[in-house]
């Protein structure tokens, strides 16, 4: 079940963010977002989180994490499809991933993403960010 976030998915959205990136955003980060951005979730309890940002025909993926328990089960594709599914015609999203991750990197690219540039070092030394961009004419194969 996709659905948006609240400030009651504010604890089970933090667990998640520590796991997969225990310097990452802080709980204040994650209440501005879901303030500012269209956060949706999926699960009881929340498996998976997703934070788009829209400004004209420009969506950027700010942040998709899934419980390590159900990574590569199609959760963070649904989420990510349900996205691209609500951007209007002609919309560019991007996003950016850590070189080393190549499970993301296979569900963007399996959706349609292309990449368009790489920051060196842009993670810590030897960890690349890799920036993608994706419009709304291509599509996302079914799972």
């Amino acid at each position: 079940m996709i659905r948006l976030a609240g400030l009651g998915d504010l604890d089970a959205i933090m667990a998640l963010e520590t796991a997969a990136f225990p310097a990452g955003w802080s709980r204040a980060a994650w209440a501005d977002e879901l303030a500012h951005h269209v956060v949706t979730v999926t699960g009881e309890p929340v498996r998976a989180v997703l934070s788009v940002s829209q400004v004209a025909d420009t969506m950027e993926v700010r942040r998709i994490i899934v419980d390590e328990s159900v990574r590569c089960t199609g959760i963070g594709r649904g989420l990510l499809e349900a996205a691209l599914a609500d951007a209007a015609p002609g919309t560019t999203v991007f996003l950016e991933v850590s070189a080393e991750n190549q499970p993301a990197i296979r569900l963007y690219e399996g959706c349609g993403f292309e990449p368009l540039s790489r920051r060196a070092g842009y993670y810590g030394p030897g960890d690349d960010a890799i920036v993608y961009h994706w419009t709304k004419e291509a599509t996302c194969p079914n799972r």
